[in-house]
């Protein structure tokens, strides 16, 4: 039996349509001409053109298509949500006063091993995260409009959440990553992720951190080569250490 190929969306229709059963465009009934007659059994033929005119299946495969529809719709319009979401993160801080200068600390550290413990809580992080970054929000804000950065320390964990917005509307993007100080360069493990409350694999923030971060860390560039430079970094609950390498 020749089947007609519909010229838009490629399926194949039996040869007494018209019309594309699939998309609804109108078939080529030129090759039934170019095939010539074929000998096919009459029952068969009258089982496919009855099956055609089955109101009640046609009916319920509408219905299946329609259903479908709805139900990837909602999935997806749940994942924009999730997306969209606030995090539990503090509140951006608008102090006047100068933070702790934890960049001039940890190059201090790395050039003199006499130098003691450097120690600095999640506050003294943040505030100095949203010191330093905010003279470099126009290299930071190239697709979407950079706001800060934030980090929660865990045990052996870090945080990092990132704040951007577009037309007034706050997009939240966090990492989860292990941190460690490991031959003299920062090794970092993702552990998960999330945009907005919608959480990500692992494996995902192994490809999507780069895109996420990459730019918050390259203006950190200069704190990261500092720390490298020291003997060890540990992570604790709202608490990070630093301690000089020993000569």
């Amino acid at each position: 039996m020749t089947k007609l190929v519909c010229p838009e969306c490629r399926h194949e229709n039996e040869p007494e349509r018209i019309y594309c059963h699939e998309c609804g465009a109108r078939l080529d009934r030129s090759v039934l001409a170019k095939a010539g007659p074929t000998a096919e059994d009459p029952a068969a033929i009258h089982r496919r053109v009855k099956a055609m005119f089955d109101a009640r299946g046609a009916k319920l495969r509408q219905r299946s298509v329609q259903i479908t529809k709805i139900v990837l719709g909602a999935m997806i319009a749940a994942f924009v949500i999730q997306m969209i979401r606030p995090v539990d993160v503090p509140e951006p801080q608008n102090s006047q006063m100068l933070p702790r200068q934890i960049g001039l600390d940890l190059e201090n550290a790395a050039t003199d091993s006499r130098a003691a413990q450097l120690r600095y809580t999640t506050a003294e992080v943040n505030a100095y995260l949203n010191y330093t970054l905010k003279s470099k929000h126009a290299a930071l804000s190239k697709w979407l409009q950079f706001e800060r950065a934030v980090v929660e320390l865990h045990e052996g964990l870090c945080d990092l959440t990132v704040e951007r917005s577009l037309v007034g509307y706050s997009v939240f993007t966090t990492g989860l990553y292990a941190a460690a100080l490991q031959n003299g360069a920062i090794s970092i493990s993702p552990r998960g992720g999330s945009i907005g409350r919608l959480p990500l694999h692992p494996a995902l923030m192994k490809l999507a951190g780069p895109l996420f971060f990459g730019n918050v860390l390259s203006a950190l560039d200069r704190e990261r080569k500092s720390i490298a430079k020291l003997g060890a970094m540990e992570l604790h609950p709202q608490t990070v250490l630093f301690t000089q390498k020993q000569p």
